[in-house]
């Protein structure tokens, strides 16, 4: 792991003149720090002490476009972005008001955010803050572990950190007060780039996870949430098919969401889809294909003869579904799933993907294999394998073995053709990124802003989720595997 230490102050351009010898204070008191950045568009105003060679190295923001430094000491940032450090800590920043289009360019994890403006999740906490929802999409996106902001001058606040279920990342928020003031201007803080974050023992809830829409979130968070107990705290918490949203004994089921039942599985549209309705598809497509007994995974159990016609049945609903799609949209498909010991209830998420894009998938797939493996080192390394067949002997061997955790992905480019299978293993307790296929597929599908479905682009309200049902049910209707049996 890299370690670093960071200084962070907010300052404006006319206090430059004296704030060098206050970082010079601060670096001999409590560094040697390797950044300091400088929140408020400081601008030219750093040129007095952009040519320092006894200050750490400097990354401010910049209220000027085109603002640059011929000293490698000190980086400007304007507008909105990503900039990497040497280090390796990634440092994303909205320093223009308004960036409509913030959220797509900070769709992948960072450690730190720069903002001016508050989320208008946390400006609740602020009566006389309105904030922003696109800072609140940036937020969704991107799972900053510190997220500082500037947009109260006069007050410092700092929140009580929170985490995110998807990937177990810890995000504290600080408004810090401008120099000058009576309040804090200046924090500091250690962090390990890359590194897994020991959890704080005070966890404030999620704020960007609406209270209104807790019930309809719980239902893909569950298997996030086991594997978020088990592998960060080395406690498994077990979920009991009454308490489970995929379970139909839970009496808080949304059974709204329900296209299709057979006699071992059934069919739902995904919540905050990912896909979006298009000219030719009144739909999203997005969908989930669920076991109704409750199971981490289908190959579990010695008993093969039992548990392949639930296998079976399941394969059933996504060719059907895959050849709905490509019959009638003219549409790809893809398949995900994550066969796992510590899965709450196995599902598999069905995503429909225009012909022209589908060709993509395996570049998009090797990018975000790539990431995993060389940025998040507290995952697992995830190594895909190829089958062109599901009678390959090989993948056969895998897929039949109830001892076996693995990820795959299977790739439906037309009815004809036979699918595209890619499979990674791992072992029971590695740390897994549940979200690498929604991760993928946003990429191909270039809507970086819908990758979680938390996101304000993606919740529906229930009337939405009905008609996404009642569309789904009379595209699938000629293809439905109940109506045939």
């Amino acid at each position: 792991m890299t370690k670093a230490k960071i200084l962070v102050i907010h300052v404006l351009k006319d206090d430059m003149p004296t704030i060098l010898d206050k970082v010079k204070k601060l670096n001999n008191k409590s560094g040697p720090f390797d950044t300091v950045i400088f929140l408020g568009e400081s601008g030219s105003g750093l040129d007095t002490i952009s040519h320092s060679t006894d200050v750490p190295a400097i990354v401010a923001l910049s209220d000027e476009d085109h603002c640059t430094s011929d000293s490698q000491h000190l980086t400007f940032l304007s507008k909105t972005g990503v900039h990497q450090l040497e280090n390796g800590m990634r440092i994303g920043y909205v320093s223009m008001q308004n960036e409509k289009d913030s959220a797509s360019k900070l769709c992948e994890p960072v450690d730190v955010l720069i903002t001016q403006e508050w989320s208008s999740a946390l400006a609740r906490k602020h009566p006389e803050l309105a904030g922003s929802s696109l800072i609140d999409e940036a937020v969704v996106q991107c799972h900053p572990r510190y997220h500082f902001v500037y947009g109260d001058p006069n007050t410092f606040h700092e929140f009580e950190p929170f985490i995110w279920s998807e990937d177990q990342r810890m995000t504290r928020f600080i408004n810090l007060a401008r120099y000058g003031s009576k309040n804090k201007w200046a924090y500091a803080f250690n962090i390990d780039i890359h590194g897994h974050e020991e959890l704080s023992s005070s966890l404030a809830e999620n704020p960007y996870i609406l209270k209104s829409d807790s019930r309809k979130h719980d239902r893909e968070d569950q298997d996030d949430a086991r594997s978020s107990i088990k592998k960060s705290m080395g406690k498994s918490k077990r979920i009991f098919p009454g308490a489970c949203h995929f379970c139909f004994t839970n009496p808080n089921v949304e059974d709204h969401l329900i296209v299709s039942i057979a006699n071992k599985s059934y069919v739902t549209v995904a919540k905050g889809p990912l896909t979006v309705p298009t000219d030719t598809m009144d739909f999203s497509g997005h969908c989930l294909l669920i076991p109704i007994e409750h199971i981490p995974k289908p190959n579990g159990c010695e008993n093969l003869n039992e548990d392949n016609s639930l296998q079976q049945e399941l394969l059933k609903y996504e060719t059907s579904i895959a050849r709905m799609f490509c019959t009638k949209f003219r549409m790809s498909s893809v398949v995900f799933e994550i066969h796992s010991e510590s899965m709450v209830h196995f599902h598999k998420q069905l995503i429909p993907i225009s012909h022209y894009l589908v060709g993509n998938f395996q570049n998009a797939l090797d990018r975000q294999v790539h990431i995993n493996n060389a940025k998040f080192t507290h995952n697992c390394k995830l190594e895909f394998r190829v089958f062109n067949s599901f009678e390959d002997e090989k993948y056969k061997n895998i897929v039949n073995d109830p001892k076996t955790n693995y990820m795959m992905f299977t790739v439906y480019e037309t009815p004809d053709s036979y699918p595209q299978v890619f499979l990674s293993q791992f072992e029971a307790n590695d740390r897994i990124d549940l979200q690498l296929g929604r991760r993928t597929l946003a990429y191909i599908l270039h809507l970086p802003n819908r990758t979680n479905w938390r996101s304000p682009a993606c919740i529906q309200a229930k009337k939405e989720e009905e008609l996404e049902v009642d569309c789904f049910q009379k595209a699938y209707k000629g293809y439905d595997i109940t109506n045939s049996e």
